[in-house]
């Protein structure tokens, strides 16, 4: 298994606005170069795939924490999503579980291909670095790294 992680930037997420809200974000200076049409980050290159995107957060980075996140297939199409209250802690711990979760829930959809998208570099390299046993998210982060080898292809 070749563990192939990518995050995501903002530029890149296209969205579907009605022409009378486009216009108003056109509008406004610093948003006149981005194409909002652009879907080639959906644009996977087989059957089989689907892209998980993760968003982790948490209030003062310390406080109430949510993971949310969504499934797509190669068209874009939406699949499945979630948002679930984690508890308390950090911005990294939220991170983690909105990706302990999408995984999870892509491994019951039967997916055997996917592409993991999140803004989290630290959560990431904690994912493909051997460090974890002294981690304090160590037993989330070899979770999310047992549930990696459920799919033929990351």
């Amino acid at each position: 298994m070749s563990l192939e992680l990518r995050s995501w930037k903002w530029r890149e997420i296209s969205f579907d606005y009605p022409k009378d809200i486009l216009s108003k974000i056109n509008a406004i200076p610093c948003c006149k170069d981005i194409n909002y049409d652009d879907r080639r980050i959906w644009k996977l290159n087989s059957r089989g795939w689907c892209k998980l995107n993760t968003y982790g957060s948490s209030f003062n980075n310390s406080g109430s924490n949510a993971a949310r996140g969504s499934l797509r297939d190669l068209l874009g199409n939406w699949i499945h999503g979630f948002c679930k209250h984690i508890g308390f802690g950090s911005s990294l711990k939220a991170e983690v579980w909105a990706i302990a979760l999408v995984l999870e829930l892509a491994s019951k959809l039967h997916y055997p291909r996917i592409i993991v998208e999140s803004d989290s570099a630290i959560a990431f390299q904690l994912l493909t670095k051997n460090t974890c046993d002294v981690h304090y998210l160590g037993a989330l982060i070899l979770f999310c790294i047992s549930k990696l080898r459920d799919f033929a292809e990351v």
